[in-house]
C-alpha cells in the first residue's frame, strides 16, 4: 500500500511537471496560424472576403471573433467562399 501510494505520488508529480513546463514558453507574438492571412483589419477580411450581399452585420459578426480587442484577424479562405476567421495570437505585453 505505501508503494502504491509513492508510485501514485511519482507519477502526479511528474504529470504536473509536465503541465507546469510549457509556462516557461517564449511569449506568444501578435501573429497567425501558417496557413492563415493576416493579421488583418476587419474591413481588409470584408475586402478580400466580400460577404453575400444579405449577410447581416458582416462587422459584428467578425468582431465576435476579435477576443483580444485588437482589431485583427487571421483568415482562411474555404471552398464554397466560405471563411474560417480565427483571432490573432495575443501579445501577453500589450
Amino acid at each position: 500500500m505505501k508503494m502504491r501510494l509513492v508510485a501514485i505520488m511519482i507519477m502526479v508529480g511528474a504529470s504536473l511537471g509536465i503541465v507546469v513546463w510549457p509556462a516557461g514558453a517564449s511569449q506568444p507574438t501578435r501573429g497567425c496560424p501558417p496557413a492563415f492571412l493576416g493579421p488583418l483589419t476587419i474591413a481588409e477580411v470584408i475586402q478580400a472576403f466580400p460577404p453575400p450581399p444579405d449577410f447581416p452585420d458582416p462587422e459584428g459578426a467578425l468582431a465576435s471573433f476579435d477576443s483580444n480587442g485588437d482589431g485583427k484577424l487571421c483568415v482562411r479562405g474555404l471552398p464554397a467562399e466560405a471563411i474560417n476567421v480565427v483571432d490573432n495570437v495575443a501579445n501577453a505585453h500589450t
